[in-house]
């Protein structure tokens, strides 16, 4: 993992086009499905949110880059407690652009991430967790300094464990994300 981890880096710091500073900002849609486990079983939860992000990052939009999103969110139920409040995630991720001469330039990306969302119950006031995901998505350069991203991820994230008293069930969840944003490179 720390080799490949060295070569990414590498790559970013060997490329020499259009390495820019990337600033954006999205919104989209995700669907998160929660796994509560104990020594009773386990039980599942989805839910589902509206998400806004903002982004700081660089690289060059037809190789690599890395980008550092916030994202915030309110889930359509509570989960952890009677009046579960918003979600805050900070990610950082690795993306490979494949560039077709064209305007139309697809990537993947891979990172990782910590979330924190706060939640009402007698012995805790949030909930922490940290994430591994993947995605893919497009951009569509509009001007060399602006491009619109369609982007799809999948989240795997564990969260601290909530004292039920009789019981601490372990938290975990699945996340498939879609935004649609913006991004300036400067």
């Amino acid at each position: 993992m720390y080799r490949l981890l060295f070569i990414i880096f590498l790559g970013l710091g060997s490329a020499q086009a259009d390495e820019r500073v990337i600033i954006g900002a999205g919104a989209g849609w995700v669907n998160e499905d929660f796994s509560f486990t104990n020594s009773q079983g386990e039980k599942t939860v989805g839910s589902s949110a509206a998400i806004e992000n903002l982004k700081i990052g660089y690289g060059d939009i037809k190789k690599y880059a890395i980008t550092f999103t916030v994202s915030y969110s309110e889930y359509s139920q509570n989960l952890f407690s009677l009046n579960d409040g918003s979600k805050m995630n900070l990610d950082i991720d690795l993306i490979k652009s494949f560039d077709l001469n064209s305007s139309f330039i697809p990537f993947v990306s891979m990172g990782m991430g910590v979330g924190h969302m706060t939640v009402e119950r007698e012995l805790e006031n949030y909930v922490e967790g940290g994430s591994f995901q993947v995605g893919t998505g497009l951009y569509y350069q509009i001007a060399p300094y602006m491009d619109l991203e369609l982007n799809i991820q999948y989240k795997w994230a564990h969260w601290t464990s909530l004292d039920f008293i009789s019981t601490k069930p372990e938290t975990s969840s699945t996340s498939l994300l879609g935004t649609l944003g913006v991004n300036f490179r400067f």
